[in-house]
């Protein structure tokens, strides 16, 4: 901050500049036609400083709000001379390969002048719900480079020193099959901008330049300072993990983002270099897209409590990756679903190492959150209205489950981490403007991953075409459906699996008109119909499609779970009897009341099981000498020395494990499971032979210390490694 700027005059001057961005905000849902913005929210706005770095970010998407700098960046770097940068200018791109996340999601951006003098940028990013190519919604499933998806818009003036260009406007619009909605949703990111011009102006009037120039550059400086801090107070050490995406669209191959997450004082270097080699389909991001995507989980579980200010964090944050892979695509790589595949994938990762790291801080242990849904599972359709005209959209029911605490069970359909208002569109309206018909909406037990501390369930909807001549066309997209992709935390499940599931020519209409809801497609007659990872289809009368999002992630060995919270599970539908007693190892009466010796001889044959059923393994050479605690490492694992020399010793027991210079992992009792093991049960036909759930147990009193999901036969993961 400018000291010649007192600390009143800065916060009244931070908190108009964060009411402008929110008023902007609101214009764009009071404008948008679309439901996708209106109703789920899929937007975001920001103020940024003359140089692009991103100081002020609104409270919707936030991995929207952190690519806006990267497309300002290249304006200034490119377009200063030619065609120039001039007060007025509206600047609109969708190229991920000058920043954007993907196609659907347009940026737009404006600079701020005052007395001809370049002081800030503005800008907003929205998801339209068509903005051309070979399919409708922009989700190409098939294509097999960035030529077969909707058309990519590097940085160009839309509106020129205050006048919209009517050729290119109309040359937009022409594109979208859906040009009403496309031209309002274009006007409601326009109007934003000059809302935004607007009162930063009068700001500015009111206050002088330099004062609110001291304030922009006055939060990013402050925000860096506080962010570093609160590394320093972090644990140092290494931290790994491996996301895995099933199917690119044309093969149904396993792609892997491992993230090596090194924390050095106050410093986090992010390793994706080992990611594999881009696709030749349309899962791979771009590196502005990453940072973005990592911002948005980083933001919320390290800066709870510090303004979220994009380009203070970035300072602490470097970037390693290797281009030509599927977090660094090359040009001419297909990146049309970046948002649900590869950007998800790095997020995901980050999500669960900075969770490991947390768990190993005594400080800030509690703040800790397991995997929020590892992915999620969404379809766009185009179809004839119910006035005989064509609409189209995307379903945003986006009703994932939150990760585990460290002190508290995870937020049911508590939504996706880098939405910080989810707002999951309204029945009423979808079915008001779409051809669409809900069956139901409803919680999934056994969905939220099991631990002493439960993922959030997931949300489950079914819908069918209702008034509509002709079948519904449907691209559904997602990953996680043969692997659970929420990784639990210290013991914990990971979360269950997204799915599809398609019902052909059922008697859903018969049942209707009878006045009965069917409840579940178990309720309905027809003909199951398996739907790939990735697929285009389409919906006929009397189909019936299912989508279940995934689970949060768990925390802790799920026998260590009060048999009081599993009972009031089962009895909310969120746990079923069967996994209360399999799983958590809790009898209860048919009158759902626990059985407390029961009980507690359930998980003592639990715990013998594990025992018997997995090969035991040498346990490390110990040294002579006392014992001295070092450090803390997770919920169960600690470091000491002794002898001169650090080992991981199991917390509950006192059973030293491993040395702390090698992969633990190695040295512990493993059991190997189906991809379904803890969780909901797989989507019919989908394959169970490539991936397993690994079980890690203490030697000595068979605590289940950790779990990872993996390839069948990929070595284990050194998931934390904090010397000695």
């Amino acid at each position: 901050m400018n000291k010649t700027l007192d600390p009143i005059t800065f916060e009244v001057i931070r908190h108009r500049l964060w009411a402008i961005n929110d008023e902007a905000g609101t214009t764009i849902k009071l404008i948008s036609g679309s439901p996708v913005a209106n109703e789920a929210y899929d937007f975001n706005t920001g103020i940024l400083s003359a140089s692009g770095d991103m100081a002020i970010m609104g409270i919707y998407i936030s991995s929207h709000a952190c690519v806006q700098g990267e497309v300002v960046k290249h304006i200034l770097k490119d377009y200063s001379e030619n065609p120039g940068i001039e007060e007025g200018d509206v600047f609109l791109c969708n190229d991920p390969y000058y920043g954007a996340l993907h196609q659907p999601d347009i940026t737009v951006v404006a600079p701020i002048h005052y007395k001809g003098k370049l002081m800030a940028w503005c800008g907003c990013t929205l998801h339209h719900i068509d903005v051309g190519g070979p399919v409708s919604g922009g989700w190409a499933v098939g294509a097999a480079s960035v030529f077969d998806e909707a058309p990519v818009m590097p940085p160009f003036k839309l509106v020129e020193k205050g006048v919209m260009r009517k050729d290119l406007e109309r040359l937009l619009v022409r594109r979208s099959r859906f040009p009403e909605i496309f031209s309002l949703d274009i006007r409601s990111q326009i109007a934003a901008i000059n809302v935004t011009r607007d009162r930063f102006k009068k700001l500015v009037e009111t206050y002088s330049a330099e004062a609110v120039e001291s304030t922009i550059d006055g939060i990013i400086n402050y925000v860096d300072t506080k962010f570093r801090t609160r590394l320093k107070e972090l644990p140092d050490g290494i931290f790994r993990h491996i996301s895995y995406i099933e199917h690119d669209g044309i093969e149904d191959k396993v792609y892997a983002c491992p993230l090596t997450l090194t924390k050095q004082g106050d410093k986090i270097i992010l390793d994706y270099t080992e990611a594999s080699k881009q696709a030749p389909g349309l899962i791979n991001a771009c590196v502005g897209g990453l940072k973005g995507a990592v911002l948005s989980f980083v933001l919320p579980m390290l800066c709870y409590d510090i303004p979220w200010c994009p380009a203070a964090v970035l300072r602490s944050l470097e970037f390693r990756t290797t281009p030509g892979t599927l977090v660094d695509a090359t040009w001419p790589a297909g990146i049309s679903s970046a948002t649900a595949a590869a950007l998800w994938a790095g997020r995901v990762a980050v999500n669960v190492c900075l969770a490991k790291m947390m768990a190993a801080s005594p400080e800030y242990h509690d703040k800790l959150m397991s995997t929020w849904a590892g992915a999620f599972a969404i379809w766009t359709f185009d179809a004839v209205g119910h006035q005989g005209q064509r609409v189209g959209g995307m379903a945003m029911d986006i009703m994932g489950g939150a990760g585990a605490r460290s002190n508290k069970d995870g937020i049911n359909t508590g939504g996706i981490l880098s939405s910080l208002t989810l707002s999951v569109g309204n029945v009423e309206t979808y079915e008001f403007l779409y051809p669409l018909l809900y069956l139901y909406r409803k919680e999934v037990a056994d969905s939220g991953g099991a631990g002493m501390f439960r993922g959030g369930v997931a949300g489950d909807n079914a819908l069918t075409p209702y008034e509509t001549p002709a079948p519904m066309s449907i691209t559904a997209f997602t990953h996680g459906m043969e692997q659970p992709t929420s990784a639990g935390v210290s013991g914990g499940y990971a979360g269950g699996t997204a799915q599809y599931r398609l019902k052909r020519k059922t008697n859903a209409r018969e049942l209707l008109g009878q006045g009965k809801l069917p409840q579940s497609l178990y309720e309905l007659e027809g003909q199951i119909e398996p739907v790939p990872a990735k697929t285009r289809t389409y919906l006929g009368i009397g189909d019936v499609l299912q989508t279940i999002q995934p689970g949060g992630g768990g925390y802790g060995d799920p026998l260590d779970r009060a048999p009081e919270l599993v009972a009031s599970d089962v009895r909310n539908g969120l746990v079923s009897h069967r996994a209360a007693e399999q799983v958590y190892g809790v009898v209860m009466s048919r009158r759902l009341k626990v059985g407390p010796k029961s009980t507690l001889k359930r998980r003592e044959f639990i715990r013998q099981e594990r025992w018997e059923h997995t090969a035991k393994k040498q346990l490390p050479e110990l040294p002579a000498g006392d014992i001295e605690f070092l450090k803390p490492m997770s919920l169960y694992l600690e470091i000491v020395r002794k002898g001169g020399r650090a080992f991981v010793r199991c917390h509950k027991c006192g059973q030293i494990v491993a040395p702390a210079d090698e992969n633990y992992k190695l040295y512990l009792p493993v059991g190997e499971f189906t991809a379904d093991r803890g969780s909901i049960e797989l989507a019919p036909g989908v394959r169970t032979d490539r991936f397993v759930v690994r079980e890690f147990y203490c030697p000595g009193c068979w605590t289940m210390v950790e779990t990872e999901v993996n390839l069948k036969d990929a070595p284990f993961i050194w998931d934390v490694e904090l010397g000695g």
